[in-house]
């Protein structure tokens, strides 16, 4: 009988200090894998019953909102679930993954503040605008968001 002899990866004997960090990580990837859900979640309902309503800008409606939640949510579930696996494997590729990540979008987060405070006055003046277009506007769909606005505000 011919035995086939497989190497076993040895398993690394962690210090306390990173025991404590390898759980920290694995418990916060989870809550952010489990918040990351909840955004896919919260987007597909807003898509499904906003879906009638129509924006104030006449060229975007209000799914184009919930279909960046959606895909937020999923980056965020994607990126929380190397951390979490690669801390429950002790994988180094899903851990350098992870990083990666986090770098990638720390640095895009960055950006878009920066675009934000750089194009803050013609975003409002653009609003404003297209606002004040989409009052005098027959549409139904803008319409009724109308309505349900002032009955809301009042």
């Amino acid at each position: 009988m011919l035995r086939i002899q497989t190497k076993r990866k040895p398993t690394l004997k962690l210090t306390n200090g990173m025991r404590t960090v390898k759980f920290a990580l694995f418990f916060f990837s989870l809550i952010f894998f489990a918040f990351g859900l909840k955004l896919v979640v919260v987007g597909s309902i807003l898509n499904v019953q906003f879906k009638e309503y129509l924006d104030f800008q006449g060229k975007t409606s209000i799914s184009h909102g919930a279909i960046f939640i959606i895909s937020f949510g999923i980056i965020v579930t994607l990126v929380s679930f190397f951390g979490w696996s690669g801390s429950l494997r002790e994988s180094r590729c899903m851990i350098l993954t992870f990083s990666t990540f986090l770098v990638i979008t720390f640095f895009c987060e960055m950006i878009l503040i920066f675009v934000g405070f750089a194009f803050k006055e013609t975003m409002f003046s653009m609003l404003q605008q297209e606002m004040i277009k989409s009052i005098n506007s027959t549409q139904p769909g803008i319409m009724k968001t109308w309505t349900v606005i002032q009955r809301e505000v009042n």
